[in-house]
């Protein structure tokens, strides 16, 4: 990818992801339109944790440990990157079919370990839908193996395409069936649209790899893939493992609080996919590029300027996300059977979450770093102590802030990995340590008077929470706009002259995936 190109791409890319994200956002609306925070709803999400826990990890791990090694075997020798690619493929689809027999068959007893405390009830019922949501890992492990492999092609827009559709079969099974088929209508629409999620990005898979039936075991490539992913896959799921943590102790508390931690998670899940994912996918091609070449010190500039962006871009978010919380569930949730106390719960749990959003996508970029350096291990370790301490401060929390203690806990847990990983990653990289804590204390330092209006504003504003919303967000963005200017951030600088030169190309490339 030319450097002058690397903006452009970025931006349509976040494009895309809003657009995408902003069709998941509706199906959300929808969920909780019809479902509220009810016991329902609670078993729905228990049961789609399962899955999700037992081989999102090892989808998101596949994902991130075939890039480099793909890369690298690409631009070496093509053939052998096809034979690398259908190999994993065809052992990753005999893994998923086994893990699916194992959540149909113990369905009651994973249940039973991932919400104890939930009633008899809701375990029956969540137990009755592991075994039909289960089957939704086939097509889960497919996105994730095609997504890595369409990354490496600059491919980036086609799976965050694919998740609209996605979004809308959910939606119309929901609306068309829930009459009379209540909670099922979100369980088969889940699946129905996972599956035509990998329907989308096959035909574009298929121009690129040439399939082959093999299961080889032995392959020198398929060692080195397995020794960089079963770190990573042990890491992201203990990063799993802090939301099954929460849902635990959630199902201690009042009913509707496991749905009201899902609701206000998927809310700050929107933040990290429209700007975490789209710089973190354009980073980790870079990082595994640079890396192909043993250049740590390119990796280490980069990194420092994707923080410093995220965290800058993030932190008015933050800010507002953290002040109109109320406002922001009542505006997206707050119809049909998403009644006070759903939205009471949710807007707890939205404020404290929000203290973590900015380290929740420091962590995974710093992790894709390490990665790149085929270090896996070092993200491990660090990820396991992280879970320990998200699970003490959760269990002491909850006692004084209840749904709000869980979302506290998690989100300091966060920001203590997000400092080790950062702390760590200097020591390997050419990473400008003193200049990044320079430019974050600015940061911060701009934060406190934008913090202390958009309070003000909350407080003496009353009207609408449409427009009350509205009005904060624009004032805070716009001060906070004038403020970073007068600081000065020179990696901010730099690349907002880039974009002001670069805008023609941007143009350029929107208007062609608009043909496209």
């Amino acid at each position: 990818m030319k450097k002058d190109k690397i903006m452009s791409t970025s931006i349509i890319l976040m494009l895309v992801v809003s657009i995408s994200k902003a069709f998941g956002f509706i199906r959300e609306m929808i969920i909780a339109s019809y479902y509220g925070a009810s016991l329902e709803m609670d078993a729905f999400n228990v049961a789609q944790s399962i899955p999700l826990v037992l081989f999102a990890a090892v989808g998101a791990s596949v994902t991130s440990a075939l890039l480099p090694i793909y890369t690298e075997l690409f631009n070496k020798n093509k053939n052998d990157s096809h034979k690398f690619v259908s190999n994993l493929w065809n052992i990753c689809l005999l893994i998923s079919v086994i893990i699916v027999i194992i959540c149909i068959v113990y369905s009651s007893s994973l249940v039973r370990l991932f919400a104890p405390n939930m009633s008899l009830e809701g375990i029956k019922l969540a137990s009755r839908i592991t075994k039909i949501i289960s089957f939704v890992i086939i097509p889960t492990i497919l996105y994730n193996l095609f997504l890595g492999v369409l990354n490496v092609h600059k491919k980036f827009y086609i799976s965050q395409i694919a998740a609209i559709p996605c979004s809308l079969i959910i939606i119309m099974f929901i609306v068309l069936g829930y009459s009379k088929m209540g909670i099922w209508a979100a369980v088969i629409g889940t699946i129905v649209g996972t599956v035509f999620q990998v329907l989308i990005q096959l035909p574009y898979i298929i121009k690129r790899i040439k399939y082959k039936p093999i299961i080889f075991l032995k392959n020198k490539d398929f060692k080195r893939f397995i020794v960089l992913a079963i770190p990573m896959i042990i890491s992201i799921s203990l990063q799993q493992i802090n939301g099954i943590v929460d849902k635990i102790i959630g199902s201690s508390l009042e009913i509707g609080s496991i749905s009201a931690l899902n609701y206000a998670y998927k809310l700050i899940s929107f933040v990290y996919g429209v700007f975490g994912l789209s710089i973190m996918t354009i980073l980790y091609t870079k990082f595994s590029g640079f890396a192909a070449f043993s250049n740590k010190k390119q990796i280490g500039i980069l990194l420092k300027k994707g923080l410093i962006i995220v965290f800058a871009t993030l932190l008015p978010i933050t800010i507002i996300t953290m002040t109109s919380s109320l406002e922001i569930v009542s505006i997206i949730y707050g119809r049909g059977e998403f009644n006070k106390t759903a939205i009471n719960l949710t807007t707890l749990a939205l404020f404290y979450y929000a203290i973590g959003m900015i380290p929740m996508i420091f962590i995974d970029i710093i992790n894709r770093a390490f990665y790149s350096l085929k270090n896996s291990k070092t993200t491990l370790i660090i990820t396991s102590i992280g879970v320990i301490i998200n699970v003490i401060l959760n269990i002491i929390l909850t006692k004084y802030l209840e749904i709000g203690g869980i979302a506290l806990g998690t989100s300091i847990s966060t920001w203590l990995v997000s400092i080790i990983l950062l702390l760590l990653i200097n020591k390997r990289v050419n990473f400008n340590f003193k200049e990044f804590l320079i430019d974050i204390t600015k940061l911060i330092i701009i934060s406190i008077p934008t913090t202390i209006l958009a309070i003000y504003l909350n407080n003496v504003l009353q009207i609408k929470y449409v427009f009350k919303f509205t009005v904060i967000s624009l004032v805070v963005f716009s001060i906070y706009m004038v403020l970073i200017m007068v600081v000065k951030i020179t990696d901010i600088e730099t690349e907002l002259k880039k974009l002001k030169k670069n805008m023609p190309i941007v143009y350029e490339n929107v208007s062609n995936f608009h043909k496209h």
